[in-house]
């Protein structure tokens, strides 16, 4: 027998436009470091089944101030942050809510995802951002 199940796929993404490396802001001499988020997937997930996704991010510097996810129905618009799903999505909780500002350093965190209970056999894709300036 086979399992109705949801398959996940969370999509990364930093919202900033700090540089990569730390670099120093040349009129008022500040270091500047961006932030950036990485998290496990694939994820597999029964119907209403409850799973916690770690993640890993730094904040930076200046310090990124929230967390964010949408849900999409194809990469494709995932990637091109067209066409959110707004119903019939995994309910999710970020856990911290924001980003600790510990500029460089590197933090843990973690999703708490709840499937929908209609979806069989469908992939969603979830989008997570950190926002930075």
């Amino acid at each position: 027998m086979i399992a109705n199940n949801v398959d996940i796929k969370l999509l990364v993404r930093s919202r900033n436009r700090m540089p990569s490396t730390p670099a120093v802001q040349l009129d008022t001499n500040e270091v500047l470091i961006s932030a950036w988020i990485d998290i496990m997937e694939p994820l597999m997930c029964y119907p209403h089944e409850v799973k916690n996704v770690p993640f890993r991010y730094r904040s930076g510097i200046p310090f990124a101030h929230a967390f964010g996810i949408d849900w999409y129905l194809t990469e494709t618009d995932a990637e091109a942050n067209e066409n959110p799903l707004i119903t019939d999505i995994p309910q999710t909780t970020i856990y911290p809510s924001r980003p600790y500002p510990l500029g460089a350093q590197v933090l843990e965190g973690y999703v708490r995802l709840i499937a929908p209970s209609f979806v069989v056999h469908m992939r969603l894709y979830g989008k997570i951002t950190i926002f930075q300036v």
